[in-house]
């Protein structure tokens, strides 16, 4: 039984590492040691897992949407054919438990062929993600050399076939001083965007000389909600726009019912790696914090592994330590906290877990929506949006 008030997804995602190997050697990418293995899931593989992810959801009460996001490594250096084989698994496999599936693709866009191309308008992907920083360098290939303008290049083919994407840029010391003009860019293309700060290690030292402090974090992202409250198009980003709903919902208070995130009741991402673990997205790849095997367990099992359950136990302790005694929460649900990696997890003098980012920035959109006069106007958010430019 789900307590009152605590958030019951309607759909899970599943990050599917179906491969590591990339042909990029981006400076600040968690998977970096990875990223020569030419590993990938066997079909004999997904298919198991699929099977042991059907056997819960079909009797699952409320969640019957499955979000598959395929990542890397770089997912565009498989075959097209080969997610068409993975999309006719799936039709066996859910459409039978009536199960709504839907695909997601990560890209750093190097790799686009005419076939994927001929694939996207097929509808291989329900929606395309790209990585582009626009500013830095770190984003290069084996040989070093930076690879943005086939990025931009390959970006204008996806525009003039009508083509639908997003873009993920990371908030990096390379990327810090131009978060205006990168978020300019995406709002005068009418690409929906998100400002990513390095959350996840690959290595020790692999992010010394280029990881923002809590402060410049929030520096940052108080940029970039400047920009986006002054433009006329105002385009999707992310995490503002989260936080934009956290301070409505404080500005609503009233009126608003109070919700809660708990891992075990509110869980809607599971990271599979390539040799088909299972992870937290807050700590990924350490042996002993594994759910379990869907290539060879089934969800149900998974989801009352004792990783499982280790999961839940620093999640609560985490929102514990610092969502309970803030004035937020109920409007603010928790999630950030609730599964934040230890990357980015903040404390203050004292020594104590604290929210560094969350609760300043929603403090900070508070006060500037009630001096703009525009929170009544943004309490219906999402039906203003221009049409893709012709060029980029």
């Amino acid at each position: 039984m789900t307590p009152a008030n605590y958030i019951v997804p309607h759909y899970t995602q599943f990050v599917i590492k179906i491969s590591k190997q990339c042909n990029l050697r981006c400076n600040y990418c968690y998977e970096y040691p990875y990223l020569a293995d030419r590993t990938r899931m066997s079909l004999q593989q997904i298919e198991n897992l699929f099977l042991n992810v059907a056997s819960y959801y079909s009797s699952a009460p409320h969640i019957k949407v499955l979000d598959f996001i395929w990542h890397g490594g770089e997912p565009l250096l498989i075959e097209p054919e080969y997610y068409f084989s993975i999309k006719e698994l799936q039709k066996k496999i859910f459409d039978t438990e009536k199960i709504t599936v839907s695909n997601k693709v990560q890209t750093n866009l190097t790799a686009l062929t005419g076939n994927y191309i001929r694939a996207f308008k097929q509808g291989l992907f329900d929606s395309i993600g790209v990585s582009l920083d626009l500013f830095g360098n770190d984003r290069v290939n084996i040989a070093k050399k930076p690879v943005q303008e086939k990025v931009l290049t390959n970006m204008q083919r996806l525009v003039d076939e009508n083509i639908r994407f997003g873009c993920i840029t990371v908030l990096s010391k390379k990327t810090f001083q131009h978060v205006e003009s990168i978020y300019e860019f995406f709002d005068e293309i009418d690409v929906p965007c998100r400002f990513l700060p390095i959350y996840r290690t690959g290595y020790a030292g692999q992010h010394d000389l280029n990881m923002l402090t809590t402060h410049e974090v929030i520096v940052a992202l108080k940029r970039v909600f400047e920009a986006w409250i002054s433009s006329h198009n105002a385009v999707e980003v992310d995490p503002i726009d989260n936080y934009i709903n956290i301070a409505l919902r404080i500005l609503n208070a009233s009126t608003q019912a109070k919700e809660f995130y708990d891992k075990k009741f509110s869980d809607t991402v599971f990271i599979v790696n390539t040799n088909g673990d299972v992870y937290s997205t807050d700590e990924v790849y350490t042996s002993d914090l594994s759910y379990g095997n869907l290539f060879t367990t089934s969800f149900h099992d998974i989801l009352n592994s004792d990783g499982y359950h280790r999961a839940i136990n620093r999640s609560r302790h985490r929102v514990e330590s610092t969502c309970g005694t803030c004035k937020y929460y109920g409007s603010c649900n928790g999630y950030e906290m609730a599964e934040a990696t230890n990357e980015i997890l903040y404390f203050n003098k004292a020594g104590h877990l604290d929210c560094g980012v969350v609760k300043p920035m929603v403090s900070y959109i508070v006060r500037r929506l009630k001096e703009e006069g525009i929170a009544e106007a943004l309490s219906f958010r999402g039906g203003k949006r221009g049409k893709c430019k012709n060029k980029l």
